[in-house]
C-alpha cells in the first residue's frame, strides 16, 4: 500500500475543498464517510471479530471529524473548521490511517465532477423551466 504524498495531496485537498460549493462539500464529505466505512472493514477478522483494533479507531476518529464537519455545515454552525484547515485535518487523518493516496485523490476528483454535472443539470432545468412558463404565458 502506497502511503499519502503529503504534500501533493494536502494542497490538492485543500485547494479542491475551499473551492467547492456547499453542495459540493456535503457531497465530499457524504462521500469520505461512506468510503470509510468500506475501508474499516479492513480490520476485520473472518470470524466477526476485530483484528485491528487500534486501525478501527483510527477510523472511527475521522468518521467522527467528518460527519461533524458535515452537520456543522448542513446547520450553518459557523463554529465548523475553516475550509483549509478541515482539509489539513482530513489529511492527517488519511495519512495517520496510511490510505493510498491514488485512492483519495480519485474519490476527491469524482466528487468535484459528479457536484459540477449535478450543478450543470439545475442550470439547465431552471432554464427549461422558465422557457417552459414564458411559452405557457404567452399563450
Amino acid at each position: 500500500m502506497k502511503v499519502i504524498a503529503g504534500g501533493d495531496l494536502r494542497s490538492r485537498m485543500i485547494t479542491d475543498y475551499a473551492a467547492a460549493d456547499k453542495p459540493g462539500k456535503v457531497l465530499l464529505l457524504a462521500r469520505l464517510a461512506d468510503w470509510l466505512t468500506l475501508m474499516a472493514r479492513g480490520t476485520y477478522d473472518s470470524e466477526g471479530g476485530v483484528a485491528d483494533p487500534a486501525r478501527l479507531r483510527a477510523f472511527n476518529e475521522a468518521q467522527n471529524r467528518i460527519l461533524a464537519q458535515l452537520v456543522r455545515l448542513l446547520t450553518g454552525d459557523h463554529r465548523r473548521y475553516p475550509d483549509d484547515v478541515f482539509a489539513n485535518v482530513l489529511v492527517d487523518q488519511f495519512e495517520a490511517l496510511q490510505l493510498d493516496a491514488a485512492d483519495v485523490a480519485k474519490l476527491v476528483e469524482d466528487c468535484t465532477t459528479q457536484a459540477k454535472e449535478f450543478r450543470r443539470s439545475q442550470r439547465q432545468s431552471r432554464t427549461s423551466r422558465t422557457i417552459s412558463a414564458a411559452l405557457h404565458r404567452t399563450r
